[in-house]
């Protein structure tokens, strides 16, 4: 369980970022030379006893889209570093947590060029979510998971040729949160089943799946696929409902780091394929935010196209 990760993790602490080679969309790998195109004159009928060989050429379609992420811990006083930073990088995916925004904060404050679905916090301190998709892409919202509309997530679909690929941002709260706890363990269970149902659909609909989450929790053992507790738990839950959907989850590295809080990785990304996501950057954070920034590239389509040509010869 995993996926490929390149680069070295940045200093969250400095200012330095790590820099990606121009962005190569599609690449056409020629598997055989092209069949020749044969005007012989003496071609065969049907009728002729002649011998035909088949040539096949595999071409190699491969589609990729560049996913930033991070935790901002608030967007409003980060605004002008933030659209400096997408400007550069130029993403096709942009999720963020806790955007704490307010229904009174216009989607101006988002980059210009993406289609923008955001929930925002109510009433209440931390929260919110964002994901933006490049207005180049067919994205739909994905209805009906949480009818209470109380957990912090999105979820849509994005179709990329005749392939689909569903796509989520979610937000647990940090433990240390003004929630009661009963009513927190009860929300981290409705989250786990909100990851189950996307999960599910993603594989009704033979779609494709990208789950980024910030998960604020070091319950889990992701190198041992262990969780800490008991087999109740909400933490065993996840767990089990990752690997009963064939998740792969690609975050190696720590993501947070205060002060004199032990590094942890609280932010993780989780993808139906091992060789799913490339080239993981861990960049620094956005303004005084304690989360570093991810970056990374996603393969949305492999496709294949085979262009047959035959050969006539005469036998002797």
């Amino acid at each position: 369980m995993g996926g490929n990760e390149k680069g070295e993790r940045n200093n969250p602490g400095s200012n330095g970022r790590t820099s990606t080679p121009p962005r190569n969309t599609c690449r056409r790998t020629p598997a055989t030379t092209p069949p020749r195109q044969l005007n012989n004159p003496n071609q065969p009928s049907h009728t002729d006893p002649s011998v035909s060989t088949t040539r096949t050429t595999v071409t190699v379609l491969e589609q990729k889209l560049k996913v930033w992420y991070t935790n901002a811990d608030g967007l409003t006083n980060k605004h002008e570093e933030w659209q400096e930073r997408i400007n550069e990088k130029s993403p096709d995916i942009i999720a963020v947590t806790e955007t704490k925004l307010t229904e009174t904060i216009t989607d101006a404050i988002f980059p210009p060029g993406y289609q923008i679905m955001r929930k925002d916090r109510r009433g209440r301190g931390g929260g919110g979510v964002a994901l933006l998709v490049k207005n180049r892409w067919k994205f739909e919202k994905m209805e009906g998971i949480d009818e209470t509309g109380e957990r912090d997530y999105i979820a849509g679909t994005l179709q990329s040729g005749e392939h689909k690929v569903v796509i989520a941002v979610m937000y647990n709260p940090p433990q240390n949160c003004r929630m009661p706890s009963e009513e927190y363990e009860e929300s981290n269970r409705a989250m786990v089943d909100t990851l189950a149902e996307v999960a599910r659909r993603a594989h009704s609909s033979r779609a494709k799946l990208l789950v980024i989450r910030n998960f604020n929790h070091r319950e889990i053992d992701w190198e041992n696929l262990e969780p800490h507790g008991g087999p109740e738990t909400w933490r065993a839950r996840m767990l089990d409902v990752v690997l009963e959907n064939l998740m792969h989850q690609h975050v190696k590295d720590t993501t947070r780091v205060r002060g004199e809080d032990e590094p942890a990785r609280l932010d993780l990304v989780f993808t139906l394929g091992s060789s799913d996501i490339e080239d993981i950057k861990y960049e620094s954070p956005l303004g005084a935010s304690d989360h570093v920034v991810l970056c990374f590239e996603y393969i949305v389509e492999l496709q294949v196209e085979r262009i047959t040509g035959v050969e006539w010869e005469k036998p002797d």
